[in-house]
């Protein structure tokens, strides 16, 4: 049986052996002509015999090497520069010593990890070979050319902050068919010029390079409605800023109480552990041990040791000696019903003439709080309130304002209101009409806080606009970034862009050939 028939039933064994988990095998091409690779014409003078050296891998740990006597012929063809050629084999790789299929699972292996690592895993398998020759079959995957009529770009970092490249999706395969080293204008227009088949749309974020350079090649512009949507919330956050205080109170009479300590008694230390002491004993004279003791009253063991003993007697408590702060207690307790902060309490009673120390200021103003207090007034945070505007009519059940009470209070919080829910609407149900009419309203783009969102959208209107009129968005692309981003993270940054753009351009298939 012919054990090379699963590489070309023309090879005809001579001999074979194996060593060290390596079949070394010599064969003979029986063939009776071949085809000249220059002119193509079929030749049936031979010439003499030549000998291949080849590596094939077939399987973990069944690696052949192989020692094989190709013919090599004339060519009769009188027009050819070629007199003499070597016959190809289909199932090798000219002018290498390794067949198709094993560099098909090296190249998936260096497309799949780093060289370092391909290579301790070629190591287990069988087939040695050093990380240098894995990165020169890394070069030699062939790159697919960049063909598509809608595309989707966006940049990327390769040093966040400092340096950004851009990748180009097909919007129909949602695969990368593209990396630029820059982000630059320039650079989108020279690999659009170089294109053969120029796409007739493309999905962008609000980056103007982009737009530039695509409207500058007649290509239809198609803003991202997520990006769109983002910028919305963005300016929301900056009229939130400028209109609403940090915390806002809700009922200014104060009914409600957002949980204050309760107070502690104003007995004596004496007084107050007493009964606890009595307690304890008798619990003790019922037969209890100490730990069921000290687990029932969450009390240390040691504590009620102490407690148990009947000839114990709680120490007299310790007189207070006068302070530098009792003088200013007063001003201290009015601090205290202010919602003054330790700071602030602290900064106001030195300018009153204080000297002494924080802490006392800190355990003096917890001892007033614990005096009682009048019930606080509830305040809800600035953050809260941009959410109630930005997903308003929904509410949640702990909310204790509504939208209504912001836009009565706040009254330069009603045209942003308007315009960020107008807009959200337009924008979900690809209303271009309606969308044109909040850009242009005069109240829109006078008003202080949307002028300068509103003026870079009337700067590219029609980008804006097919937004609502084409199906395209970035999501896709957004998905790519964070697929590069895992390779650039594999390759531990040590890859130039030539190897991280075969990375990313071939390693998904192609959709067509899924099986």
């Amino acid at each position: 049986m012919n054990e090379l028939e699963f590489l070309d039933d023309r090879l005809c064994v001579t001999s074979a052996h194996s060593h060290d988990g390596v079949r070394h095998c010599a064969a003979r091409l029986v063939s009776s002509g071949a085809c000249c690779p220059d002119c193509g014409r079929f030749c049936h003078r031979r010439h003499s015999f030549t000998t291949r050296r080849l590596k094939d891998f077939s399987g973990i740990h069944q690696v052949f090497r192989l020692n094989i006597q190709v013919p090599k012929w004339f060519c009769d063809n009188s027009i050819c520069q070629r007199s003499i050629f070597t016959e190809r084999l289909p199932w090798a790789i000219s002018h290498s010593r390794r067949t198709l299929r094993t560099e098909r699972v090296l190249s998936t292996l260096m497309l799949a990890m780093s060289a370092k690592e391909a290579e301790r895993v070629t190591t287990v398998l069988g087939f040695r070979i050093s990380h240098d020759t894995l990165l020169r079959v890394l070069r030699r995957v062939p790159v697919p050319s960049p063909c598509a009529e809608v595309i989707g770009i966006d940049d990327f970092a390769f040093k966040k902050g400092h340096r950004y490249g851009t990748i180009i999706c097909d919007a129909t395969t949602h695969r990368p068919i593209d990396l630029l080293r820059t982000r630059e204008a320039d650079t989108l227009k020279d690999w659009l010029v170089n294109l053969e088949k120029r796409p007739i749309r493309a999905s962008v974020d609000r980056f103007p390079a982009y737009q530039e350079a695509l409207l500058d090649q007649d290509i239809v512009v198609v803003s991202d409605r997520f990006h769109l949507v983002d910028n919305l919330w963005r300016c929301l956050n900056s009229i939130c800023q400028r209109v609403l205080p940090s915390r806002i109170p809700v009922n200014p009479k104060g009914a409600v109480s957002y949980g204050l300590k309760p107070q502690h008694p104003t007995g004596s230390e004496n007084e107050t552990k007493r009964p606890l002491v009595e307690r304890v004993q008798s619990m003790h004279r019922q037969g209890m041990s100490l730990n069921a003791i000290a687990q029932m009253l969450s009390l240390n063991w040691r504590t009620v040791k102490k407690y148990s003993d009947p000839a114990y007697e709680p120490s007299p408590p310790k007189r207070q000696r006068p302070h530098l702060i009792d003088r200013f207690m007063p001003q201290l307790r009015e601090c205290v019903r202010n919602r003054y902060t330790l700071q602030e309490t602290d900064a106001h009673l030195r300018q009153l003439g204080y000297r002494g120390s924080f802490g006392a200021v800190r355990h003096r103003s917890r001892d007033a709080r614990s005096e009682g207090l009048p019930e606080p007034q509830v305040f809800v945070s600035r953050k809260d309130a941009c959410r109630l505007l930005w997903q308003w009519p929904v509410t949640r059940t702990d909310d204790t304002i509504d939208v209504s009470y912001l836009l009565v209070r706040y009254e330069d919080l009603a045209i942003p209101f308007c315009f960020i829910q107008g807009f959200r609407e337009a924008i979900r149900e690809r209303d271009a009409g309606h969308l044109l009419s909040l850009i242009t309203n005069p109240q829109v783009t006078s008003h202080p806080g949307l002028k300068r969102f509103v003026g870079r959208l009337k700067q590219n209107v029609e980008v804006i606009l097919a937004a609502c009129q084409f199906e395209e968005s970035n999501g896709y692309v957004e998905g790519n970034v964070n697929r590069l981003k895992m390779m650039k993270r594999l390759m531990y940054g040590r890859g130039n862009f030539d190897l991280l753009r075969i990375r990313v351009l071939c390693r998904n298939p192609d959709p067509s050939c899924a099986h």
